[in-house]
């Protein structure tokens, strides 16, 4: 099953059964909350599946998220989480509304390599910010440090992610290799983080 149509089934699920989702309580509430609760919902799903795939399905005592895919009526095994030709892809569309705090950040796909794909574009993340989303794909941070900070929930894969730096060094280890900057981010970046308003035609740093 491909990612679009489980969002479909899960946009149904949740409108239907779990529209008072609590992510600060984990817990199912009467109280009405926000469409972060959704995405903390769904990431946990993406999480799940995406273990399930490596390890298998527990048979020893169901947790939430795999009693959740029962509900919804999808075995996790079969959603098409990886595609190794995915790279870092620029956002198609604006963000929705219900991700209002923005800003353009480095985002490098590490995949187990030194250097890998890197753009430069408008991240959008939650209220608590330990999730971000970009180009359709949800992040989370994770621990340890190292060549990595966040996950990608989709595809299981390290990326760098930071803030871009006034004087283009972005690369965490200043390698010298392109960085691709989004067009719709392009003039800003130049302008007000680069301080160069007379390279904003330049969509490679």
């Amino acid at each position: 099953m491909k990612l679009g149509e489980f969002e479909q089934h899960f946009d149904a699920f949740w409108k239907e059964r779990y529209s008072l989702y609590d992510s600060a309580t984990d817990h199912w509430t009467r109280k009405r909350v926000d469409d972060e609760a959704r995405q903390h919902c769904r990431d946990m799903l993406m999480e799940y599946a995406r273990e399930s795939q490596q390890v298998g399905i527990s048979r020893h005592g169901k947790n939430k998220a795999q009693r959740l895919f029962e509900e919804i009526g999808i075995d996790p095994t079969d959603l098409e989480l990886n595609n190794p030709n995915q790279g870092v892809e620029p956002c198609k569309a604006e963000p929705t509304s219900k991700f209002k705090i923005s800003r353009i950040m480095y985002l490098e796909r590490k995949s187990g390599k030194l250097s890998g794909e890197a753009n430069i574009g408008r991240v959008t993340y939650s209220k608590s910010g330990r999730s971000l989303y970009y180009g359709g794909m949800s992040f989370r941070s994770h621990r340890g440090g190292g060549e990595s900070n966040y996950y990608c929930v989709e595809t299981g894969e390290h990326y760098w992610i930071s803030g871009c730096k006034q004087d283009g060094s972005d690369r965490l280890f200043g390698e010298r290799v392109p960085i691709n900057i989004d067009d719709d981010v392009r003039v800003e970046y130049w302008t007000r983080i680069r301080s160069l308003p007379q390279n904003k035609e330049q969509r490679v740093v």
